[in-house]
């Protein structure tokens, strides 16, 4: 009986031995685990940022992309018509008047010194506008077509004392075409009226035949007698002609290579046309260009309010500042 005790005994001592050191083995082992992974593994390094696990772009489709804006055309030149007028006698004098519509003013200037100054004049409180103005010999013999007061109805005057008094010639004309001054169609000589060959007249030049220049910047050549009409073709839009020699010289903008600038092109009585200089200093698109030839060839420019003056055709101006 006390043997049988003392196994009992023993067996219990083992068994309560037993768990007791699997609890202490599983306390160490959880220590362990705990303590190694706060102490020993750095997770730091392999943490990546969410930025770079961003899905890829999807491509938008054709018709969504971007596409390129068109440059915008401009607008065409337009002239204005029955534009104002200068007639130079030589290098250093002209006549010239602002305006040759009507009513538009009777603006009738002189000036001594290549346009540095002018001299203004009156052909008469009557005078509402001037139809065109032409000048002989050294300028001391000048005439206009006055457009009277009221009804505009045109006048031939003349001044011999180089515009400081006026005679009336009823029913005369100068000896060279005119704008029909209503509407600014048509070209007045001694024969009657000729159409214009491209609509409103802005200006044109007479030598040994006639251009007209037209609103629309359309240029037109015909012989003396406007028998049949030629068109001209220069680079760009025309804006000015005058005579020059047995043709003409004309001044356009927007010429290639020129675009912001004048271009001087030389036009012959068949309408041929050769280009030549193009000068840089003229103003924008909205200041008006009017050209006259002096009988000693040189070319007077008027370019907004100023003045110049050419003695090589257009290759070269002087008084541009």
């Amino acid at each position: 009986m006390t043997r049988r005790r003392a196994q009992s005994d023993g067996r219990r001592t083992w068994w309560i031995v037993g768990i007791t050191a699997f609890v202490l083995v599983d306390i160490g082992l959880v220590w362990w685990a705990v303590g190694g992974v706060g102490r020993g593994v750095d997770t730091s390094a392999e943490a990546l940022p969410l930025s770079s696990f961003a899905p890829a772009p999807t491509p938008r489709p054709a018709s969504a992309r971007a596409t390129p804006t068109p440059t915008p055309t401009p607008d065409p030149i337009v002239l204005a018509a029955m534009a104002r007028r200068i007639v130079p006698i030589d290098a250093t004098r002209a006549w010239r008047t602002a305006s040759v519509g009507c009513p538009g003013g009777a603006s009738i200037e002189w000036s001594e010194d290549a346009g540095a100054s002018w001299t203004a004049w009156s052909a008469g409180d009557d005078v509402a506008g001037v139809g065109d103005i032409v000048a002989f010999g050294d300028g001391n013999t000048v005439g206009i077509i006055a457009a009277l007061a009221g009804d505009c109805r045109q006048e031939y005057r003349m001044s011999f004392t180089g515009g400081e008094f006026w005679a009336a010639y009823p029913g005369e004309q100068p000896d060279t075409p005119i704008i029909e001054p209503t509407a600014g169609t048509a070209l007045v000589v001694a024969a009657g009226a000729v159409a214009s060959p491209c609509g409103p007249i802005s200006e044109y030049a007479v030598g040994s035949g006639v251009a007209v220049l037209c609103t629309s910047t359309a240029l037109a050549i015909a012989a003396a007698d406007l028998s049949g009409w030629t068109t001209a073709r220069p680079d760009g839009a025309a804006v000015a002609v005058t005579n020059l020699g047995d043709g003409y010289l004309v001044a356009s903008r927007r010429a290639a290579g020129c675009v912001d600038g004048l271009r001087f092109a030389t036009v012959d009585a068949a309408g041929a046309v050769s280009e030549g200089p193009c000068l840089a200093a003229a103003g924008d698109e909205a200041t008006s260009v009017e050209l006259g030839t002096a009988p000693d060839g040189s070319v007077w420019m008027w370019l907004g309010d100023r003045v110049a003056v050419s003695g090589d055709g257009g290759a070269s101006w002087a008084g541009l500042g």
